[in-house]
């Protein structure tokens, strides 16, 4: 991840070319191996997940209405427009392989934004760590570890009720958060073409 490296999204930038080739060359050999159902998702929001605001600041400064961070969701953004275009050119150069491009980041951050009124609590808080604060979030004490200071043992520990909660770790989301951008994708609403899961895998036009 170029961000935790203390790149600017400028820096992430520049090498997304290099990871598309790299992706096509991949897919391109499964395909030469025989596959030919290609059911890619694009990457989610990386500027509302805790770990990344808590580790880069200084990119977290500038936050849009629901919390998340403008510039580290505009490399995702970045990331995401130049794979769907990666995806459009191996449509033509694999006529026979069927590609579904499945939209993740809006699923997420349509997580992030309705949280409070579909049941979840503040959507940017931790459930299992350590620290209080904004996020509830410590990079040294992480979920499920202990660290003892000055004779005090501190430890990252669960939240009473998960499935109140969208970020579990600060890193990954609970199961209920994921179980709620399933639901966002599993009908092919956020897919291009706009095929349920179940046809992801047939035959194209059936």
């Amino acid at each position: 991840m170029g961000y935790l490296d203390n790149m600017t999204t400028e820096q992430v930038e520049a090498y997304v070319p290099d990871l598309m080739e790299r992706l096509a060359s991949a897919i391109q050999t499964v395909y030469n191996l025989g596959g030919r159902y290609f059911w890619v998702h694009n990457t989610g929001t990386l500027g509302c997940l805790p770990y990344a605001l808590a580790y880069r600041p200084d990119l977290a400064a500038e936050k849009d209405v629901i919390g998340c961070s403008v510039a580290l969701n505009a490399g995702p953004r970045f990331f995401n427009a130049r794979l769907k275009e990666t995806v459009a050119r191996l449509r033509v150069a694999l006529p026979e392989a069927a590609f579904t491009y499945v939209d993740v980041y809006t699923a997420m951050y349509r997580l992030m934004s309705q949280a409070k009124k579909i049941g979840f609590a503040d959507p940017l808080r931790v459930c299992c760590g350590y620290g209080g604060g904004e996020y509830n979030f410590n990079k040294d004490i992480g979920c499920g570890v202990k660290v003892e200071v000055n004779g005090t043992v501190r430890e990252g520990k669960s939240c009473e009720d998960p499935s109140k909660s969208v970020s579990w770790d600060g890193v990954h989301l609970t199961e209920a958060a994921y179980k709620f951008i399933f639901h966002q994708i599993v009908d092919g609403a956020l897919s291009d073409p706009p095929v349920p899961l179940r046809r992801a895998c047939q035959a194209k036009g059936q």
